[in-house]
């Protein structure tokens, strides 16, 4: 049971990494060399950072089984940077972003009657928003051949399965409802014959993709500082959506209540 388990909670998971970090990188123009070492990349520190969460060593981790990994609301941000300056703009705003999480976690007691529920529900809807047309945008992005009501058909099919799950579902249906709607968006591709199962075919199941050239640009110009305020926002608003996950994860983690260790909550 422990080991079917597992096997289910990983598929849930890696869905969004995987979806994540393709839409940022499809949106952004990026080429699939790229695609796939950003996918490798980002489920590996992904499950690094996760063991490192569950472990709690010394100061840094929460003690609990908090899954982490990409977040779909830096998307919007994410596709900013790489389409104004590549990967390197990209690196270097994330490592600016990594300092001012540190920061945020350090002054957790004082903010914590602040970030309520409801505010980090309202943030995160607000950036929501802002990614939005970069998903519409992405509907034309179908072959030539294929016929002009495919990618809206396609799209609609998989927005309708997963809000009527999402509102109707069982409990135990619910939580594959990212699952489902994957699969009935690619049924639906199928059917129009827009749906490319040579990569998938050809792909090796055990490697390491290729590793692209790696770099931060330092010269700190006019795109970073114009970037920057959005990325330090989306921080924010990951953070506080961080610190309901990890609160609800303690509750969840023991039998018996016990009162919540914002020291645990606020770790690195």
């Amino acid at each position: 049971m422990s080991l079917i388990i597992g096997l289910q909670v990983g598929i849930l998971v890696c869905v969004p990494v995987v979806v994540v970090t393709t839409i940022v990188a499809r949106a952004a123009d990026l080429d699939d060399s790229y695609l796939s070492w950003a996918i490798f990349a980002s489920m590996l520190i992904g499950g690094i950072v996760t063991v490192l969460q569950a472990s709690r060593l010394g100061a840094f981790g929460g003690g609990s089984l908090t899954v982490m990994g990409a977040s779909g609301a830096a998307i919007g941000v994410a596709v900013l940077a790489l389409v104004t300056g590549g990967p390197p703009l990209l690196g270097i705003l994330v490592v600016a972003s990594a300092i001012s999480q540190f920061i945020l976690s350090a002054s957790l007691s004082r903010l914590r009657h602040v970030i309520t529920p409801m505010v980090s529900g309202t943030l995160l809807a607000l950036v929501s928003v802002t990614v939005m047309p970069m998903g519409f945008a992405m509907l034309t992005r179908v072959p030539d051949h294929a016929h002009p009501a495919a990618a809206p058909t396609v799209a609609a099919v998989t927005i309708l399965i997963v809000v009527g799950l999402m509102l109707r579902a069982p409990r135990m249906v619910r939580a594959w409802t990212p699952v489902l709607g994957l699969g009935a968006g690619c049924v639906t591709a199928a059917f129009f014959g827009i749906l490319d199962l040579g990569r998938l075919a050809d792909a090796g199941w055990i490697g390491m993709p290729a590793l692209p050239p790696l770099a931060l640009d330092l010269s700190f110009g006019p795109g970073f500082w114009i970037l920057l305020p959005g990325f330090l926002f989306v921080t924010f608003v990951i953070t506080v959506r961080q610190v309901g996950d990890s609160v609800r994860m303690q509750r969840l983690s023991y039998r018996a209540p016990r009162a919540i260790d914002f020291r645990k909550v606020g770790g690195p």
